[in-house]
């Protein structure tokens, strides 16, 4: 079973831009992972004599230059992609329920590290939101901007 590290989630993922690009890497790293899959596959066919198999391959030049993937063959499967909160190693402290985001009194609207774009995966819908600001009563975004929940 292979390892598979996200990459780091950049400090200003807010921004869909951004987002966009951290997703874009992320699906990077799977297509390479599952093209060493089937590449390992391949060599232990190649020892076969299947010749369904080596016709069916005949065309495939081996692995794509990142050159040679463009964002678009990697978004059009974006809607297939589910990462868990078990793959994301630096969200351990940044986690909250919606009761505690909409409660401004919490210690995760109060604490010194809620500033603008400090994301927070909400545990009771498993998305990740984002401070609108540094204030207790700021507003935490989806990652598009839209309001997900207002502190009061």
């Amino acid at each position: 079973m292979a390892v598979f590290n996200l990459p780091p989630i950049p400090p200003n993922v807010d921004q869909p831009f951004i987002l966009k690009q951290w997703l874009f890497e992320v699906v990077k790293k799977i297509v390479t992972l599952v093209d060493t899959a089937a590449t390992a596959a391949d060599s232990s066919l190649l020892e076969s004599n299947d010749s369904d198999y080596h016709l069916a391959r005949a065309n495939h030049t081996g692995t794509e230059a990142n050159a040679a993937i463009t964002e678009g063959s990697v978004t059009q499967h974006e809607a297939a992609l589910s990462i868990t909160e078990s793959q994301i190693t630096d969200l351990s402290t940044n986690k909250a329920t919606t009761a505690q985001l909409v409660d401004n009194t919490n210690a995760i609207n109060t604490d010194a590290a809620k500033v603008l774009g400090f994301a927070v995966l909400n545990t009771t819908t498993g998305v990740l939101v984002f401070a609108s600001g540094n204030g207790d009563s700021d507003t935490w975004d989806f990652y598009d901007a839209t309001t997900a929940h207002t502190p009061v």
